[in-house]
């Protein structure tokens, strides 16, 4: 039956002069035709068809997002962990080197100040000198500046009071733990080394009445990545 009620037609309808209705074709307020394989967001055209591997957008390749983002949390975490090393080399306990511990006690015979030369102790060796000789920190920070004061009356002996110690021909023996020696260590300390170092090197004091020459002498060892003095004179 053919029927058309004002203009109305089941096969196309017309509503106020709207764009007839197709079921292949729709118009939402006069925007891109819709095409099932066509997304339209944004006014830029997704195709559900296109695979994402490997896929470019805009000309942007997500692999190499994906390798570049990598790469770059990588070298993030990297330079975090050098820049916490690097602070603990310069403000924590210990030294980088060997030789770095060795300079630092010859610039406490200098000043004659223990507070620096205190921090080249390492807080388990502390812990294991106080157990050791039933002492506190405070006992054992005593025990640093009475070794400072004493090595110093001795230089100060020969040469009146040191204007200036220079410290030359640093001669440092390291040695390796195996694994029985490091096993030793922890049974003996409580706490793992790596490496210990014989350290020898000539002083040139220059003092208030005269010029003599000292040999210093110190042991230190590795734990982590740090080194940590154990025991030192002058002689």
């Amino acid at each position: 039956m053919d029927q058309n009620y004002n203009g109305y037609d089941p096969n196309g309808q017309s509503y106020g002069g709207q764009p007839q209705y197709d079921p292949n074709q729709q118009m939402y307020g006069g925007q891109p035709q819709y095409d099932p394989n066509q997304q339209m967001y944004g006014g830029q055209a997704y195709n559900t068809n296109m695979q994402s591997k490997g896929r470019n957008i805009s000309g942007f390749n997500l692999n190499n997002l994906n390798k570049n983002t990598i790469i770059g949390i990588a070298g993030v975490v990297v330079a975090a962990i050098l820049v916490i090393i690097l602070i603990g080399a310069f403000f924590g306990r210990g030294k980088s080197s060997p030789k770095a511990v060795a300079k630092t006690v010859v610039k406490c015979i200098e000043s004659g100040k223990s507070s620096s030369l205190y921090k080249l102790y390492d807080n388990k060796y502390i812990k294991y000198y106080e157990d050791e000789y039933d002492v506190d920190k405070d006992d054992f920070k005593d025990y640093v500046e009475d070794d400072l004061d004493g090595e110093i009356d001795y230089i100060e002996d020969y040469t009146g009071t040191i204007k200036d110690i220079n410290i030359d021909d640093i001669d440092i023996d390291k040695e390796k733990l195996d694994s029985d020696e490091r096993k030793d260590a922890k049974d003996e300390m409580g706490f793992k080394v790596s490496q210990v170092a014989e350290i020898t090197a000539d002083l040139e004091v220059e003092g208030k009445d005269d010029d003599e020459d000292f040999t210093f002498s110190a042991y230190a060892y590795k734990r982590g990545f740090k080194w940590y003095l154990m025991y030192w004179s002058v002689y």
